[in-house]
């Protein structure tokens, strides 16, 4: 059996939001705080995430200071994650090797899976890959295309990407154009802040649970969320646990902007 959580996008940044009239960075390491608190009770074996750890590749040392300390409290480490758009410049991977992704990384507490890199490099059970997020992401689905290394496990597969169920006016795949090309059984989504649960399609299951950060007024009333996947042999069963520590709009709506 294979206990694994999963969560994305909590854009880190120091400074504070204009609509927001809370502290949005305590806000946003106190749920990693109780993400480590679920993921240790539960005693899962990895804990995923599916990219842009900040609003910015390159936040203040004080940003990147207290994630590590957070993250560190996590006893399944390193994080095995990919890149969102945030955590890069230029819609390039690469150069996540000259910002703070890479310092998370030289902590110990995060691994970023490489292009065509399966995680971990031998399991009975499960194989993770994750596709970092680059120009064309959201148009090709042969972006997200991973091929199994054992057809007889479990392939789970990050992307930082709009995979959506529905048509949206902004460049977006639907799940079944990425079904129709990827050999992983379970798609797990970042990339698109207001989530939209499981889904099954073709026999794949697509998990998008939103983003941690609540940043656009939006968005202020939806309760932040993580996966629990238990895999056993080959039967999977998804779960989506809402967060605790989460305030309401009005703790933390700033209004009169104007």
């Amino acid at each position: 059996m294979r206990k694994i959580l999963y969560f994305t996008d909590t854009h880190l940044q120091g400074k504070e939001l204009s609509s927001r009239k809370d502290n949005f960075f305590m806000s946003i390491l106190e749920k990693i705080e109780e993400i480590g608190e679920i993921a240790n009770s539960i005693n899962v074996d990895y804990v995923l995430f599916g990219g842009d750890w900040f609003s910015h590749p390159s936040p203040s040392d004080e940003v990147i200071i207290k994630l590590i300390q957070a993250l560190k409290k996590f006893n399944a480490r390193p994080i095995i994650s990919i890149l969102g758009n945030h955590d890069i410049e230029g819609r390039n991977p690469e150069t996540y090797n000259r910002k703070s992704a890479k310092i998370l990384e030289e902590a110990g507490v995060v691994k970023f899976l490489k292009d065509g890199e399966v995680f971990p490099p031998v399991d009975t059970e499960i194989e993770i890959h994750g596709i970092n997020y680059r120009d064309g992401v959201d148009e090709n689905p042969d972006f997200l295309r991973i091929k199994k290394r054992n057809i007889n496990l479990i392939a789970i597969e990050m992307v930082h990407s709009y995979v959506l169920p529905f048509k949206a006016n902004f460049s977006c795949l639907s799940l079944e154009e990425v079904a129709g090309v990827t050999e992983a059984d379970i798609i797990l989504v970042g990339h698109y802040h207001d989530g939209y649960g499981i889904r099954r399609v073709d026999g794949k299951i697509f998990i998008s649970p939103g983003s941690i950060a609540r940043d656009s007024i939006t968005q202020f009333d939806r309760i932040p969320q993580v996966v629990l996947l238990t895999i056993e042999n080959t039967k999977v069963e998804p779960k989506l646990i809402k967060l605790k520590r989460v305030k309401k709009r009005e703790e933390i709506e700033r209004k009169n902007l104007n």
